[in-house]
């Protein structure tokens, strides 16, 4: 394993572990990957005081989970079972025992695990060596009773259910159900097989609403049962997504008359069916929500704002906020636009009463007040303080948090991010505020924003809007001819200044780039990208989503808000926003789309960092308009 030391660490005050253990330890490892195995015991005695020794033993069995090793890993398991790498090592091994087919280490070896492969395999095994699931029925049931088809491992397991008649009619529907909410239609065909042929008929009639609701719930005429409703709420929900109206009408005018649903659910189905609308832009669906109390619901309501800013309705923008509740009323969003409202309906005296005192807020909707009112930004700051006490306890007294700073130190990020995790929840108030400065200091700064989240401190700039990468983010600011607040602002937003970040959808890095993009642009710029790893360090990943944010600039005429957006969703997507919204104003424009959330984001920590410079500038909320707009 290569660890990339961080010599500017050396000149850290924490003197709880002598420098030179760390250069052991690298040494150490370095005779492991040169499989110098007589050095590499040998480091290991001399390193026998280190709080983070055990992970060269870890690195050491993970790279030989071999029959030969098993007493060894049996041992280091047992030695450190609370161990995050202990969890990551036992995992491993399960995998390659699995693989193996050894049947009788498996069972040894196996504790209770999340992956449903390796829970079936310990079925599996279980069926090898005993022939049955004595005690193990339930968990077999909890593996087939879900909407997917499992891994198939869980065969065997399976197969023993059905052939001694422990999966009843009951649980086939429970399963049919399951797979039908999921959009999984063989699976739930496969599964009804072993129904009455009544019942695979009615599974067809479902079937066939999931694929044209309009038409089969028109014509749906089955005894009320709670099977028929369940099919009818699903088939609502269904076609409320194509059209809202058609929906609400089906469930008005027929199946709340005919069929007996519950108070619950009637007040659910029609939530559902009114959000759908909103988002179609029906102004007739506000009128639908007077029908349930859900006038302090977030989603609804801003589905509501949007549909009176996109008819520029004020008088009905003003209602909607008449009727959320006050402490709704009195947040920065809602401030804003009834603010807006008076403006537009002549009321200039109040508008400009609320903007003055929604100006003193730091965030997005206190800046575009202060616009308002050609007035600068507030940006108030105070120093997180915490007890030197506390500190110096942390640093003695508590080893996870000693093991996650020697494996920071190392540059072995992901191992001690798991270590801070683990702290992390062991920790009171005080001790977390510690965590944070220390993380801060320490140059850490994804696990600092990260503790001062927990904490719900949003008081210190310097801890909040740090700016490490100084270097890079400067000469590619000079290189693409972007202002380098940008590029913190976007890192800030995408990462959380986290090197290693990865998302669900495939963005990675610093500036969260999409695979395609990042070798799309490196191809440009002459950057040969080797392994996805490379998008990891801090040079190439800034250097390749500053020059992909300079494309999006050039895609959109050097619009900034149109590239923001476009670096959240696509070029295509903020395209159609564009020709959508186009004539109206800004602000609008940006509480329209669905990234508003990072927009805003990304506009209020332009001007955060601008100010940590000692710039002042205003956000850059460029006119969104087109030519035939006028």
């Amino acid at each position: 394993m290569k660890i990339a030391f961080i010599l500017l660490f050396f000149t850290i005050t924490v003197q709880a572990v002598d420098v030179e253990q760390r250069w052991q330890f690298l040494a150490a490892n370095r005779a492991l990957s040169n499989n110098d195995l007589k050095k590499f015991e040998q480091k290991l005695i001399e390193l026998k005081d280190y709080p983070i020794t055990h992970y060269l033993r870890f690195f050491y069995l993970k790279s030989r989970l071999t029959t030969k090793n098993s007493q060894n890993i049996l041992a280091f398991l047992a030695k450190y079972p609370d161990s995050p790498i202990a969890k990551s090592l036992r995992y491993k091994w399960l995998n390659k025992l699995a693989q193996k087919r050894d049947n009788a280490m498996f069972l040894i070896a196996y504790t209770p695990q999340e992956d449903t492969a390796l829970r079936c395999y310990f079925l599996k095994a279980n069926l090898k060596i005993k022939h049955n699931l004595t005690g193990l029925e339930k968990e077999a049931k909890d593996l087939w009773l879900v909407g997917k088809s499992q891994h198939s491992f869980c065969n065997s397991a399976f197969k023993y259910l059905y052939k001694h008649n422990l999966i009843t009619h009951k649980l086939r529907w429970q399963r049919v159900r399951l797979a039908m909410h999921e959009g999984e239609l063989q699976l739930a065909k496969k599964i009804a097989r072993g129904l009455p042929k009544t019942d695979q008929l009615l599974l067809k009639r479902w079937q066939n609403i999931h694929k044209n609701p309009a038409i089969e719930l028109k014509n749906f005429k089955y005894p009320d049962t709670p099977l028929a409703r369940e099919i009818i709420a699903y088939g609502l929900r269904h076609l409320s997504h194509q059209n809202a109206d058609k929906a609400y009408d089906y469930w008005k005018n027929n199946f709340k008359r005919h069929y007996s649903f519950s108070y619950k659910i009637n007040t659910e189905l029609l939530y559902y069916i009114a959000l759908e609308g909103i988002k179609q832009h029906l102004s007739v669906a506000t009128t639908w929500l007077a029908e349930i109390d859900k006038n302090n619901d977030q989603e609804i309501n801003h589905q509501r704002l949007q549909i009176a800013l996109f008819k520029q309705d004020w008088y009905m923008l003003k209602q909607i906020i008449q009727s959320l509740s006050i402490n709704l009323q009195q947040q920065p969003q809602w401030q804003y636009w009834l603010a807006r409202t008076l403006e537009e309906t002549a009321n200039h005296d109040k508008a400009e009463m609320i903007l003055q005192k929604l100006a003193v807020f730091r965030g997005y909707y206190g800046f575009l007040a202060a616009d308002r009112l050609g007035k600068i930004y507030n940006f108030p700051s105070q120093k997180l303080k915490i007890k030197s006490e506390t500190k110096e306890r942390l640093l003695v007294e508590n080893p996870g948090l000693i093991r996650a700073r020697e494996l920071y130190f190392l540059g072995l990020t992901a191992l001690a991010r798991a270590e801070w995790q683990d702290v992390l929840p062991t920790l009171n108030q005080d001790e977390l505020k510690v965590a944070a400065v220390l993380s801060h200091k320490w140059g850490w700064y994804d696990r600092s924003i990260a503790a001062i989240n927990e904490i719900n401190y949003n008081s210190d700039l310097d801890m909040e809007f740090p700016l490490p990468f100084y270097d890079i983010i400067m000469s590619q600011s000079q290189v693409q001819r972007i202002e380098f607040s940008r590029i913190y602002a976007i890192i800030l937003a995408a990462s959380k200044f986290q090197t290693d970040a990865h998302s669900t959808d495939g963005r990675l890095g610093l500036m969260q780039l999409r695979l395609k993009d990042a070798n799309n642009m490196a191809t440009k710029q002459n950057i040969n990208l080797t392994n996805i790893e490379e998008l990891f360090l801090p040079d190439i990943n800034i250097t390749l989503g500053t020059a992909y944010f300079r494309q999006l600039l050039n895609e959109f005429d050097n619009n900034q808000l149109l590239a923001f957006a476009a670096y959240d969703a696509g070029v295509g997507v903020v395209k159609y926003w564009l020709k959508k919204y186009s004539c109206l104003p800004t602000d609008i424009w940006v509480e329209l789309i669905p990234s508003r959330d990072y927009v805003q984001l990304i506009l209020s920590y332009i001007s955060i960092f601008d100010h940590q410079m000692g710039n002042q500038q205003q956000m850059p909320l460029d006119t969104i308009q087109a030519d035939e707009c006028g």
